[in-house]
């Protein structure tokens, strides 16, 4: 079953980064159908729904001229990163003190049955990231004054069959501005703002502008959270601990993530999505008793 949600989202500035620029980020023309997902999910989200989105418009700015492009300006920021991934068994400053005052320990070397002798420094360096060192500036080409209509249908799981109440709970944070965490577009430093269009008349604020026509090419579409036990065990490089929620609980899954793209093309104002991929999504993320 599904039902239809129209938000509109605006911001001063968004980076939703193509795969192939991950370091120095440089953005998509337009919002990502994951990256609409996680505004709606940052309004509202249960485990017994999946948002599948439907299309993405192109509004205008209220700080836009009329002779400027709707799809916004590109900016090129310089930013602070890190150069590290974040541990996974990273622990808090006491916990690092605690750690620093500790003696020497044997630790095992992963992937060799041997051990060696592990200083608290070391295990400090191990455990924690050390933002003096990890620091990196980094060029950013993101997006300026953007706009964008959301229309999404919500798709119920795991044996859920009340479709009304999840949709009247989204209405009703979205009308009164509510939500679990501040969505934000891309980037969580690029907050975004949001308003209930519902059965709101259409006007020129949020209309998308159908002289807007660009060929995007390859983007990407959603990433799929696999369980595969096998692959965690064999594939270092890519293993995943996630949540798997289910009918009436959630457990801990292993796995590996595999990204979906699609031919992603903008006609009169339009970004359409083409929903055989939630489908495809749906079956990716299927366990051995069939529920995604």
């Amino acid at each position: 079953m599904k039902s239809t949600v129209d938000i509109k989202v605006w911001g001063d500035y968004a980076c939703f980064t193509r795969p192939e620029f991950k370091v120095e980020r440089v953005s998509y023309p337009v919002m990502t159908p994951s990256a609409a997902r996680g505004i709606l999910e940052a309004i509202y989200w249960k485990p017994q729904i999946r948002y599948r989105i439907q299309r993405i418009g192109i509004l205008r700015h209220p700080r836009l001229e009329k002779e400027d492009s709707p799809l916004g300006t590109s900016w090129s920021l310089l930013r602070n990163e890190i150069s590290s991934r974040q541990n996974k068994d990273a622990k808090g400053i006491g916990y690092a003190l605690q750690v620093l005052a500790d003696t020497e320990g044997q630790v095992k070397i992963p992937g060799k049955n041997k051990t060696k002798t592990e200083t608290p420094e070391d295990r400090a360096r191990r455990q924690f990231i050390l933002i003096d060192e990890d620091r990196q500036q980094r060029t950013s080409l993101v997006l300026k004054d953007i706009a964008y209509r959301i229309q999404a249908w919500i798709e119920l799981r795991n044996g859920e069959t009340n479709i009304g109440k999840h949709l009247d709970c989204f209405r009703r944070r979205a009308k009164r501005g509510q939500y679990f965490h501040k969505p934000f577009l891309g980037c969580r430093e690029f907050a975004a703002d949001f308003e209930w269009l519902g059965n709101k008349r259409d006007d020129e604020s949020n209309t998308p502008k159908h002289d807007v026509f660009l060929t995007i090419g390859t983007m990407l579409f959603d990433t799929a959270y696999i369980e595969n036990p096998k692959h965690y065990d064999k594939h270092e490089e890519d293993r995943l601990e996630f949540w798997k929620h289910e009918k009436d609980k959630a457990r801990e899954a292993r796995g590996f993530t595999q990204r979906v793209f699609f031919n992603a093309e903008i006609i009169q104002g339009w970004l359409d999505i083409p929903q055989s991929l939630y489908n495809e999504l749906n079956e990716m993320e299927a366990g051995e008793n069939g529920i995604a």
